[in-house]
């Protein structure tokens, strides 16, 4: 997915091969029509984007300004020590420079306005995992960046204690859980804006977005 993103096919606007699934199966992929095109990429800048872990914290525990603080920890995304899906030669870091990411667990949960019911500040101090139940059903129903019925992918991996293979999610049904890293789900590339762009118009909606320039 990174170097989809920010080296091939996405990034530069063309035809290319994507990986789909286990043990690196691969698919003929196409975004000559959806990637980022010259101009855009001019405004984009190179940051340093955050791979912290929950560590171990169960990842059913943890509520919005908990993620962002584990986000930004120092625990990386293994912690098994044996087993058949712990066995891997990866290098863990814990964080990543590059111009396009995935969302946070807690950019999802800041996304929200809440609601009549369960307001705001209610809804950034229950657990994200439980977001799925009908008695808060205002933090996600009132979050721009919920889909029903689609699981998007999100920037941090999720420490377990026998697997290494699993990412954080938004799941079909609004909470935030755990999913292997070769299923299908959706992503939502994010950037970070250079410095010197400006807002020249719009209101940010989907029928009036954001113009910018520099």
């Amino acid at each position: 997915m990174m170097n989809l993103l920010n080296n091939g096919a996405y990034y530069n606007r063309t035809t290319g091969i994507c990986y789909n699934g286990w043990k690196l199966t691969t698919l003929s992929c196409d975004f000559s029509n959806t990637g980022l095109t010259e101009e855009t990429k001019e405004f984009l800048d190179t940051v340093t984007w955050n791979l912290g872990s929950n560590g171990s914290i169960e990842y059913d525990k943890i509520n919005t300004t908990s993620f962002y603080n584990l986000e930004r920890s120092n625990n990386t995304g293994k912690i098994c020590t044996s087993g058949t899906l712990c066995n891997d030669t990866i290098t863990r870091t814990t964080t990543w420079n590059g111009s396009v990411g995935l969302m946070y667990p807690s950019d999802y949960g800041y996304a929200t306005s809440g609601g009549s019911t369960t307001d705001r500040a209610t809804c950034l101090t229950t657990i994200l995992f439980s977001w799925t139940g009908s008695n808060v059903s205002d933090c996600k129903e009132n979050n721009w960046l919920y889909k029903s019925g689609v699981n998007q992918w999100t920037l941090s991996p999720l420490a377990h204690s026998s697997y290494v293979n699993l990412v954080f999610h938004v799941n079909n049904t609004g909470g935030v859980g755990q999913n292997g890293a070769a299923s299908a789900s959706v992503s939502r590339p994010t950037v970070y804006l250079k410095s010197d762009v400006k807002i020249e118009s719009g209101s940010g909606t989907f029928d009036l977005p954001y113009e910018l320039s520099t």
